[in-house]
């Protein structure tokens, strides 16, 4: 029988050599680029406090008197942490319907439902990108939210918010 057992010999020629420093060069160069695009810079976004309102337009009446200040609310699909009841106030809960016999949209008043304003207070980040909470999620104005407090939930969209530095 024959031995194969041959030793194993890296053998590079100059051009080899070169090719494999520069192929190291750009990976350490994009795994420094990563490592520093991930390091958090404290003055690049400060925190911030966020004030914004949400309209909840068709909750069942009764549903303002369950809002207290300084619930807590959040986000009942992913449990995102949404801020602290500053203020609700209720009102008549409105829709638009066509009226038929001018082809023309009006409000009218939806019955046994009322439109609940709420007034959430939080901390989070202004960036180029836009304004987050600091659970990671974007708000923007026009946005739907659906809400999980103690005691109730509602679905609703952001209509004003206001940042202090």
């Amino acid at each position: 029988m024959e031995n194969n057992n041959a030793k194993f010999r890296l053998r590079l020629n100059l051009f080899d050599g070169i090719v494999l420093a520069v192929v190291l060069l750009v990976g350490a160069f994009f795994v420094w680029r990563a490592l520093d695009a991930t390091t958090v810079r404290p003055d690049a976004n400060p925190e911030i406090t966020i004030n914004y309102t949400i309209r909840f337009n068709s909750s069942l009446i009764g549903t303002s008197e369950l809002l207290m200040e300084g619930d807590d609310l959040y986000d009942s699909m992913n449990s995102d942490h949404l801020g602290q009841v500053v203020a609700a106030t209720s009102g008549t809960a409105t829709q638009l319907v066509l009226n038929q016999e001018t082809g023309v949209r009006v409000k009218a008043v939806i019955p046994d439902r009322e439109a609940v304003i709420i007034c959430l207070t939080t901390k989070g980040t202004e960036t180029d990108m836009g304004i987050f909470l600091t659970s990671g999620r974007q708000i923007l104005v026009g946005q739907p939210l659906y809400i999980r407090g103690p005691g109730y939930v509602g679905s609703g969209n952001i209509i004003a918010i206001d940042r202090e530095v």
